[in-house]
């Protein structure tokens, strides 16, 4: 994503709320990596479904952690993406 600069390894969507996992590139930039994230994501949904106001249930939940720990990586991962196999 150009806007901010980060990565996204995942995404899950459900259908109150949103699994992301990603790895900004400065990590004080999450608050508003995140803002754009649900504000876009709810503008989309809102325009498909022919509705307005707010369409996520809550303010995001960060659970970060630094990209040194993979295992916790793969965990979250596993957790937003219950459908890949484990190797």
């Amino acid at each position: 994503m150009d806007k901010y600069g980060f990565k996204l390894y995942a995404l899950c969507i459900l259908s109150n709320h949103v699994h992301y996992l990603i790895e900004p590139i400065a990590h004080q930039d999450l608050p508003k990596i995140m803002h754009f994230l649900n504000w876009y994501t709810a503008m989309c949904f809102n325009r498909m479904f022919y509705r307005t106001g707010h369409f996520w249930e809550k303010r995001y939940y960060c659970d970060g952690f630094p990209p040194t720990e993979q295992a916790r990586e793969i965990r979250h991962l596993y957790y937003i993406s219950p459908s890949l196999t484990k190797f």
